[in-house]
């Protein structure tokens, strides 16, 4: 009876000791990843690696730092939400959390909460570039309130809104939608990059969205924002580069066009430099006609406008 004991005591023992061991490998393991997907520019799965990190050793709070960092960065606000809030507190650790969860907030459209996280993140917040960041919050405040002022301005008398089905709608981030060729396309980073997709309504019902096959090709990773001509001869659309250098957000962003040849589109070539400034990002083209003329209008965060991304436009 003792040796029976003994037999079965002994890798019992050993499956016990092991499991720290295994642990430990498996957060290394989801790291590594991360920072292979961050060699690639693809914040989602890098996001995704970083929480499941945290998940494997939940004293490293870092990894839910860095995971709600580039869920934000992938525009997934609800899932950086979800590993910001889980530290909001710790400012010591992470000065700047405070101000991430309230953009986490904001682009979920919770804008008095993010008022209330972007005044508390400046109250706090004593770093050297404290300066820099009272300027970005009192612009991301006024953005806020405006939207607030604009929402209560809103009725269901005025506007019903229509939500499409979770075939188009998923978990990540779907938008820029616009119509043409009796389809809707719109931009999502369901995959971890920024695609553009197609669907069609059939019987009050949408199709599965597949990626657009009558479009440009586009090799980029971050490929979004499209807009045609009324005539559907050009097609406008953004492309979006990562530099750790040069932003906040890491994206520079250009405003592409291709002219239709046929059945198949031109090489894309970028909009000229005075609507591309390099010191700013440009991005979210939309093309009308105005009389004869072919209106652009598009976003940037170019020097001389009110403060953050302001709407700019451009005519030919």
């Amino acid at each position: 009876m003792p040796k029976a004991m003994q037999y079965y005591l002994i890798p019992i023992f050993l499956l016990l000791s092991c499991g720290p061991l295994f642990s430990q490998s498996n957060h290394k393991k989801h790291e590594r990843n991360a920072e292979h997907a961050l060699s690639e520019k693809d914040f989602y799965r890098a996001a995704r690696e970083y929480r499941n990190a945290w998940e494997s050793k939940k004293s490293t709070k870092e990894y839910l730092y860095k995971s709600g960092k580039y869920f934000l960065l992938a525009k997934d606000y609800f899932s950086a939400e979800q590993s910001l809030k889980q530290i909001i507190g710790e400012t010591r650790s992470f000065p700047k959390v405070q101000y991430y969860h309230a953009m986490a907030l904001k682009g979920q459209g919770r804008y008095d909460a993010a008022v209330r996280g972007f005044r508390s993140f400046i109250d706090s917040y004593n770093e050297r570039d404290k300066q820099k960041y009272q300027s970005v919050v009192q612009t991301e405040i006024y953005g806020c309130e405006k939207a607030i002022k604009d929402q209560n301005k809103i009725t269901s008398s005025t506007i019903q809104a229509v939500r499409l089905p979770d075939n188009v709608n998923t978990i990540h981030q779907e938008f820029a939608p616009v119509v043409g060729n009796g389809k809707m396309y719109f931009s999502s980073n369901k995959t971890g990059e920024l695609k553009i997709y197609s669907t069609q309504e059939y019987s009050n019902n949408w199709s599965t969205p597949i990626e657009a096959q009558s479009l440009p090709l586009i090799k980029s990773q971050n490929f979004s924002n499209g807009s045609f001509t009324p005539d559907m001869k050009r097609f406008y659309f953004s492309l979006c580069e990562d530099n750790p250098k040069w932003n906040e957000n890491n994206e520079r962003c250009k405003i592409y066009y291709s002219e239709r040849l046929g059945s198949t589109w031109s090489e894309p070539l970028p909009l000229p430099k005075y609507i591309n400034p390099k010191e700013a990002n440009n991005t979210h083209a939309f093309v009308c006609y105005d009389g004869e003329s072919e209106v652009l209008y598009f976003i940037s965060n170019r020097s001389g406008g009110q403060g953050g991304y302001d709407i700019w436009f451009s005519s030919k």
